[in-house]
């Protein structure tokens, strides 16, 4: 169930949506499992959790517009425009 970033990025979003409900469902089932005490595999709902946290992470991202790409193109353009700033402050 533990998935990392890159492989939940090659998923379709109706892919990661489905992939979400899917694991929360066993994420649920597992607790009841493990609360009944016939859970064997304990150590998967912390790897679900953080599973769940990948994927909600890239559809907050997706719903923002926020990518890596645009981060790094917004910190190139605040470098660009400090630079034309200090050099029309030494012209002046």
């Amino acid at each position: 169930m533990n998935m990392k970033m890159t492989e939940i990025r090659k998923l379709t979003p109706d892919e990661r949506l489905d992939r979400l409900l899917q694991l929360r469902k066993t994420l649920m089932e597992t607790r009841f499992k493990r609360v009944a005490g016939q859970a064997e595999k304990t150590h998967e709902i912390r790897a679900m959790r953080r599973t769940i946290a990948r994927i909600k992470t890239l559809l907050a991202a997706q719903e923002t517009g926020a990518t890596k790409d645009k981060t790094a193109d917004a910190a190139d353009s605040t470098l660009a425009s400090a630079d034309k700033a200090a050099a029309s402050g030494k012209q002046a």
